[in-house]
């Protein structure tokens, strides 16, 4: 799925997600018909290693995300 990087409210959604509820973050996917979400090491690095961490608990602890690939600084989620 393409990003839309011409739409200011996916641009700015970046900078929220990690911050945001799951309940936000499920929207905002669903409304820009996002079928994949990914988390990588680049995550950690703008955001945190702990706030990274908490997000990935979060993803995998909602059944609106089941994780399809995971391996060393990478994981990826499809959004149900």
């Amino acid at each position: 799925k393409m990003s839309f990087p011409w739409i200011e409210e996916v641009r700015e959604y970046k900078d929220k997600f990690i911050k945001g509820n799951i309940s936000d973050n499920y929207a905002f996917l669903k409304k820009y018909n996002y079928e994949y979400l990914t988390i990588s090491s680049k995550c950690a690095q703008d955001y945190g290693v702990n706030e990274t961490n908490e997000k990935i608990k979060e993803l995998q602890n909602n059944s609106r995300f089941k994780i399809v690939n995971s391996n060393a600084g990478f994981m990826l989620f499809k959004v149900l």
